[in-house]
């Protein structure tokens, strides 16, 4: 059901495993975040399908020395996370990743 679920723009990517879906948004696109989540949004619901955001992450990769007023808003209804697992790879927003153990 997934197969007909894209970006707006090809520089936005989308990484689809199982049932989970995963949004990587550089932070100069012409599309921002807030319009793909929308757009995702959107999709879910014309395809009958429900967002469960207490399971939505938002993972913000940034510099290890970037100021807190130089990163974007957080979008409403998920939950910002410093550290998350993706197929057994720890990323950390400091954009540095570890192995699972």
């Amino acid at each position: 059901m997934e197969s007909d679920l894209y970006a707006l723009l090809q520089v936005n990517i989308v990484f689809k495993y199982a049932v989970d879906t995963n949004f990587l948004v550089p932070e100069r696109a012409d599309v921002s975040l807030a319009v793909e989540f929308s757009h995702i949004k959107t999709w879910v619901d014309s395809n009958g399908l429900i967002t469960n955001l207490g399971k939505t992450k938002e993972l913000v990769l940034h510099r290890l020395h970037c100021n807190k007023h130089d990163l974007p808003q957080s979008l409403e209804g998920t939950e910002p996370v410093q550290t998350e697992k993706l197929l057994g790879v720890i990323f950390q927003s400091s954009f540095s990743f570890c192995k699972s153990c």
